[in-house]
């Protein structure tokens, strides 16, 4: 009683009596030492943390004392950023399932299809441009870009 006591506001008459009503609210519930000093302990602690003081606190559980308090809004902001982290994976998950159609820039110059396929390598000096080595794959047809 005197830990909770000596967690109370100011007002020492009505803080001792808050204090016996706690105190016997934790007596009444619990089975053995271990437990009720638990309890006590997490009473105290609620109260320093600034937890409005009633004889009901030993029963409530810890999301009930959170109510209205900075542990719950960072725990509600986390929930939040969690969320949103999760959506966002699953929106990049399905933007790299769908098929995106794309278009060659390249077009063979006798079937005229864009099913080309082509390869870069640097033949020539290092100070002068690659060649672009192509293949249509519809007609077969070779040709070099330099």
């Amino acid at each position: 009683m005197h830990l909770l006591h000596s967690q109370m506001p100011t007002d020492r008459g009505a803080s001792w009596l808050l204090a016996r009503d706690m105190e016997a609210t934790c007596h009444a519930c619990c089975y053995d030492r271990e437990h009720y000093t638990a309890l006590v302990l997490k009473c105290a602690k609620n109260v320093y943390s600034g937890a409005t003081a009633r004889p009901q606190m030993a029963l409530e559980d810890d999301d009930d004392l959170t109510h209205g308090s900075f542990l719950r809004l960072l725990r509600e902001r986390e929930q939040h950023r969690r969320e949103l982290f999760q959506r966002m994976l699953q929106e990049k998950c399905e933007s790299i399932d769908a098929k995106q159609e794309f278009k060659s820039s390249l077009q063979c110059r006798r079937c005229k299809s864009t099913d080309v396929s082509w390869e870069i390598k640097q033949t020539r000096s290092a100070d002068e441009g690659s060649s672009a080595f192509c293949v249509c794959g519809s007609c077969g047809n070779r040709w070099t870009i330099r």
